[in-house]
């Protein structure tokens, strides 16, 4: 029997101009909350939470950090299961997958929305006027940094692209011509499948990974527009101004 569902509060940051949220992670999150029909307010008050991470939520008094371990805490918490008929094998392909797409693939989101194309960030979210200047630079240099101690920009481009839009073709393959990744039916694998995709398709404008997506991985794009079609029917009206 299902617990009765709290109300969330899910905190992050402002809206997205091209999708609801220019986090993979919290659009990741707030998929799930849609899915598994959790009501959830969207606060933009305090982004970030105390392990200095977005998104985190409150729900009755209880703080929780980290898109993945608030997954967790409220399937346990409100005895949710959305895996459906998923075997043990293809939740463990999808741990991996997620894992792929958490540590790897977000490389080439960060140095392309940070990096390569820095002056287009304000087309993604709001980030106009002079203190922004200054955080748009902030952030830049801290992505440059990070993407150079784990190894990525030691490579050439070429290089980055080869190994990062493989990614892609891995995600696509697995998902072939299924409506989601596991199937017919929505699982809870959708939600960061989702969360990462769709900063590509919607967010990417001019990206050669937008580009490969459309020339190559159609598929990914039809399950970006199915995904929000059923879930996010309100799709338009959240999008920032």
């Amino acid at each position: 029997m299902a617990v009765e569902k709290s109300k969330v509060i899910l905190h992050s940051t402002d809206r997205g101009k091209l999708c609801p949220n220019a986090s993979p992670f919290v659009l990741k999150l707030e998929t799930y909350l849609r899915m598994a029909e959790i009501p959830y307010t969207f606060d933009t008050s305090k982004p970030f939470g105390s392990k200095g991470k977005l998104p985190w939520i409150t729900i009755d008094g209880q703080d929780i950090d980290d898109s993945q371990l608030i997954i967790e805490f409220l399937n346990k918490k409100l005895n949710i299961d959305m895996w459906g008929n998923a075997t043990a094998k293809e939740k463990a392909i999808c741990q991996a997958m997620r894992i792929m797409l958490e540590e790897h693939l977000l490389c080439a989101l960060a140095e392309w929305r940070w990096i390569i194309a820095l002056d287009q960030i304000d087309k993604i979210m709001d980030m106009s006027g002079i203190t922004f200047w200054f955080v748009k630079k902030m952030i830049s240099r801290r992505v440059k940094a990070g993407l150079t101690t784990r190894g990525i920009l030691l490579h050439t481009p070429e290089e980055r692209f080869g190994l990062l839009s493989a990614d892609f073709k891995a995600i696509s393959t697995f998902l072939g011509e299924s409506s989601y990744f596991l199937g017919e039916e929505p699982t809870e694998a959708d939600c960061v499948v989702f969360g990462f995709m769709a900063q590509f398709v919607y967010c990417a404008p001019g990206s050669p990974y937008e580009k490969i997506i459309n020339e190559q991985y159609p598929n990914i794009k039809n399950y970006c527009e199915r995904m929000k079609n059923k879930f996010y029917p309100d799709w338009d009206s959240l999008l920032k101004k």
